[in-house]
């Protein structure tokens, strides 16, 4: 069964969900998805144990790589290699997605641990100058994909080690754009896409220029479900989101009325003066997960989160992937990337 997803028109406005960047709004889904449906993701309520490390985990265990409820099967044309930088959380990449929903064809590794691979079958998702693109690729001409999973200022370095030296570039069209929850922060560019949605944009863009010959990659969406936790996981945020704005507009209207109602003179009563509010000051304090960890809404290399994002982790994701901070991500001209 299909999970439905929301229009455009039906997605409730969310322009000052975040405190650090008031103009920021969060990204559509992307329209044209046929997702499995995430009953099963809604339906789990609180954390459970790995069943190989026994960690307390939301959905999946981002370390052993292995699903907590039953997931949709993925079948792709040829092997991802995802690489990680040492100082990069698997609790904060997207690439763990791909690696559980199509297990045997997404490996996980940093760049001194690449397995064998023919360097002539092989590209390297990044916007390099001699970057490809698709309808430049031969087809079937790929057996191994590499996806670098890092800041922009590592990212590059990572491209220029000895191991993927002479290894075809291909980036992405200047029409991919994300529709991931987190935003870069001030000078970055927001035109970067996550890990698993420049794998879906990648193979749909091999499938449409008919570089894929087997039947099975000619039908329309065949790729689509490896974005089923990501899709998910939009979802829990746009309702906290849509939460928050409820909340926000509910304050704004009572602190209207009480501004009309509250007496101004100085000589007034004490129980008619306006009460001291008590809080934690301006701080933007950060929504941690349960993991300890601050999730959602922002740059995955900020100091801290969103608390209403931070709700969303809390209401059972163990944080996935990141596009900004220090500038990850994958170009939307043609990268590959973090989260």
């Amino acid at each position: 069964m299909a999970s439905e997803q929301p229009s455009g028109s039906e997605m409730p406005p969310t322009q000052g969900f975040a405190k650090r960047r008031p103009d920021w709004e969060l990204p559509q889904l992307h329209g044209d998805l046929e997702v499995a449906d995430d009953g099963s993701l809604f339906a789990l309520k609180g954390r459970l144990p790995c069943p190989k490390c026994t960690k307390s985990r939301s959905f999946y265990c981002y370390d052993c790589l292995v699903p907590l409820t039953e997931t949709p099967p993925v079948a792709l044309p040829f092997q991802f290699s995802i690489i990680t930088h040492k100082d990069e959380r698997p609790s904060m990449n997207t690439g763990v997605h791909a690696a559980i929903l199509a297990p045997g064809a997404v490996q996980l590794h940093d760049i001194d641990h690449c397995p064998e691979f023919d360097k002539s079958r092989a590209v390297v998702l990044f916007p390099s100058d001699d970057a490809l693109e698709a309808c430049d690729v031969e087809p079937d001409s790929i057996d191994r994909a590499f996806i670098i999973d890092s800041k922009w200022a590592k990212a590059r370095t990572l491209t220029q080690h000895p191991a993927l030296a002479g290894v075809r570039r291909v980036k992405l069209s200047n029409s991919a754009r994300s529709a991931f929850w987190r935003f870069h922060t001030k000078g970055v560019a927001d035109e970067g896409v996550c890990t698993i949605e420049a794998m879906l944009f990648f193979l749909n863009s091999l499938a449409e220029q008919g570089k894929l010959s087997a039947p099975a990659y000619k039908q329309p969406h065949c790729f689509d479900n490896l974005l089923w936790y990501f899709v998910h996981q939009h979802k829990v945020v746009q309702q906290a989101a849509a939460r928050k704005m409820q909340k926000l507009t509910e304050a704004g209207e009572g602190h209207a009325g009480r501004a009309r109602t509250t007496p101004l003179s100085p000589h007034a009563p004490p129980s008619h003066r306006p009460r001291a509010r008590r809080g934690r000051g301006a701080g933007g304090g950060g929504g941690r997960g349960r993991d300890g960890r601050a999730q959602g809404g922002e740059e995955e290399g900020g100091e801290g989160q969103e608390p209403e994002a931070g709700q969303a982790a809390r209401a059972g994701w163990a944080g996935a992937g990141g596009r900004g901070g220090g500038g990850r991500g994958a170009g939307a001209r043609g990268g590959a990337g973090g989260g």
